[in-house]
């Protein structure tokens, strides 16, 4: 079960996160993060402020390690909000992340091992890489590594969570045709009436200059009730093959052992019996 949430949870992640190449990529991201400071670190500082490479040491190393329980506090801050609340989504996602960085911490540091060992031995003097190659590139990979990981953790989660709300807040929804192209459509969440899916394939019916349009999509109506059927949304699945805007009811028939919902152009949809009364109360509240 845990395995099943995990690889479920990490697949939507992957999805829905704004920068998908970093995402997919997070070896590649952390790696030339911290690469980019090891060089600037190494030969900035080592070769041109020869006179002071003992103040500025003290000055790089100083600010990491003050900035690295501060973060650490506030990711353990997090992830015991999250299991108060007992928000098992976010408690995998959370540690997804953090699994990801720190695998890509220490393959980070073991590649910085080896470039500085090779460029002291083969490349440059000594004089520039201190003898102690082991003690240098833990000074240099160690706070970096966190301090890149931490930022990144914390950007990620940032933007992944910006975007959800600027998609639940936008009166606008994108949606992936069925096309060989992949192509995107635009639409209103005004403009949609329902979704529709015949278990091979899904279609969503819409309104557009007055005219009712359908169209077969790249999407199952499990993703789309994850994404769509919340109070923000508006949208509720009344059937296991129905998905409806609220706002074009007009109007619901039926009891506790069939109904019917009648959107706008005389639309019938059919009511599972256990969400007829459910249904009634979302529309009168």
């Amino acid at each position: 079960m845990i395995k099943k949430t995990y690889l479920k949870v990490k697949k939507s992640l992957l999805k829905k996160t704004p920068f998908p190449f970093f995402e997919k990529h997070p070896i590649f991201y952390t790696f030339i993060s911290i690469f980019h400071l090891y060089l600037f670190y190494a030969i900035f500082l080592q070769r041109f402020l020869n006179n002071n490479v003992e103040f500025y040491d003290k000055l790089i190393i100083g600010l990491f390690y003050t900035l690295i329980p501060l973060f650490t506090f506030i990711l353990l801050y997090l992830y015991l909000n999250y299991v108060l609340f007992k928000n098992k989504t976010k408690q995998y996602t959370f540690l997804i992340l953090i699994s990801n960085y720190i695998f890509c911490s220490i393959f980070s540091l073991i590649f910085a091992y080896l470039i500085n060992y090779f460029l002291a031995h083969y490349i440059y003097s000594p004089v520039i890489f201190n003898n102690n190659i082991i003690v240098f590139t833990i000074k240099v990979c160690v706070p970096s590594m966190f301090f890149i990981s931490f930022i990144s953790l914390f950007l990620d989660f940032y933007s992944f969570y910006q975007f959800k709300e600027l998609q639940a807040n936008s009166n606008k929804v994108i949606i992936k045709c069925n096309k060989k192209s992949g192509d995107l459509i635009t639409l209103y969440k005004s403009a949609i009436l329902f979704f529709e899916s015949n278990k091979t394939d899904l279609k969503i019916f819409f309104k557009e200059n007055e005219t009712i349009r359908e169209l077969q999509i790249k999407k199952k109506l499990k993703t789309i009730e994850a994404n769509f059927c919340n109070p923000e949304f508006g949208f509720y699945k009344c059937h296991k093959s129905f998905i409806i805007n609220l706002s074009k009811i007009t109007e619901i028939q039926g009891n506790s052992r069939a109904g019917k919902v009648t959107l706008e152009n005389n639309f019938s949809i059919p009511v599972s019996r256990n969400k007829v009364s459910d249904l009634k109360n979302i529309l009168s509240s």
